[in-house]
C-alpha cells in the first residue's frame, strides 16, 4: 500500500519536476545569450563598430567562439563542460571540443551590402549601428539533414538555407523552448528575448525555423 502510494505521487511530481528542469534551462540560456550579446558589443566598440563575423579566415577558419579566445575576449571552456556559447537545451549539451557547435551567429547579407566577406562559408561582416529592430547578434541555432552534424548546434546561421520550415533546414535558427515555440536570440541593444516566428520571417529575415 505504502509503494502504491509512494508511485502515485511520484507520478504526480514528476512532470512538474520535468517543467521546472526545462525552464531553468531557458533560463540559463537566456543568461548565456545575454553574457554574449554584452560581448559582441564590447567587440565591435573596439573594432569601429564591425561586429564579429561568423567564421574569419586567418590561418584556415576560425569559427566565432575559437576567435574570442584568440583575441582575448573569453576562453573556450574544456571539453564536456557547459558555457555560455552553448543553449544548455540542446544537443550537444556541454561543449564537445568543436566551435561549429554553438549558438548561432547570423552570415550577414552580402546583397545588402552588410560588410566584407571574412570567411570562406560565406560570412560576412555586419556593423552594429547597421542592423534593425529584426537582426540578432546570436541565437538557438541548429543544423540538421548534413550527415555527421545532424541536429547539433551552429556556429552560423545562413540567410538562406536549402531546407523547408519545420523540415530539413540546414544552419537555421531553433525554436526549442516554449513547446518548440519560441527561440532565445540577443538582439541589437545586448538585451535578450525569446521570439517566436514572426520575429524572423519579416522583410529580408530569410531564416528558415526548424520546429524540432
Amino acid at each position: 500500500m505504502v509503494i502504491a502510494i509512494i508511485a502515485i505521487l511520484a507520478s504526480m511530481l514528476l512532470p512538474a519536476l520535468n517543467q521546472a528542469r526545462t525552464r531553468a534551462k531557458e533560463t540559463t540560456c537566456m543568461n548565456n545569450l545575454k553574457q554574449l550579446g554584452t560581448i559582441f558589443i564590447f567587440y565591435a566598440g573596439d573594432y569601429n563598430d564591425w561586429l564579429l563575423p561568423a567564421s574569419i579566415i586567418t590561418d584556415g577558419n576560425r569559427r566565432w567562439a575559437r576567435y574570442l579566445q584568440e583575441l582575448n575576449y573569453r576562453r573556450l571552456p574544456a571539453n564536456g563542460k557547459a558555457d555560455i556559447i552553448l543553449c544548455p537545451g540542446w544537443t550537444p549539451f556541454n561543449y564537445n571540443g568543436n566551435p561549429d557547435n554553438t549558438y548561432g551567429v547570423p552570415c550577414g547579407f552580402p546583397e545588402l551590402g552588410d560588410g566584407k566577406l571574412m570567411g570562406n562559408d560565406g560570412a560576412y561582416s555586419r556593423k552594429l549601428t547597421r542592423l534593425t529592430q529584426w537582426d540578432i547578434l546570436a541565437g538557438d541555432s541548429t543544423r540538421c539533414g548534413n550527415g555527421t552534424t545532424t541536429e547539433l548546434q551552429s556556429a552560423w546561421l545562413n540567410h538562406h538555407t536549402g531546407g523547408q520550415q519545420g523540415g530539413n533546414a540546414d544552419r537555421a535558427l531553433h525554436f526549442r523552448h516554449s513547446g518548440f515555440t519560441r527561440a532565445n536570440v540577443t538582439k541589437r541593444d545586448g538585451s535578450v528575448a525569446a521570439v517566436a516566428r514572426d520575429f524572423v520571417n519579416d522583410g529580408r529575415r530569410y531564416f528558415w525555423s526548424v520546429a524540432q
